[in-house]
């Protein structure tokens, strides 16, 4: 699982012979594509639910993520 949100830590899916999955704090990341075109797998947050996409996939919901102030 690498975070996406951090470019040094992007970068590591590419010496990786696994498949990744990205950790993104919102789908509104422009990495998301990338990494699910790849055949890899992304958990974000949509709608307040956290979410586990894949290409060709429906989004499997994780559980609902609570707001903090």
């Amino acid at each position: 699982m690498l975070n996406a949100d951090d470019p040094l830590v992007r970068e590591m899916r590419m010496v990786s012979r696994a498949r990744a999955v990205v950790l993104l704090a919102g789908s509104e990341n422009p990495y998301l594509d990338e990494a699910l075109e790849a055949g890899g797998r992304a958990i974000t947050v949509v709608d307040g639910q956290m979410v586990v996409l894949g290409r060709g996939h429906d989004p499997t919901l994780v559980m609902p993520v609570a707001r903090f102030r």
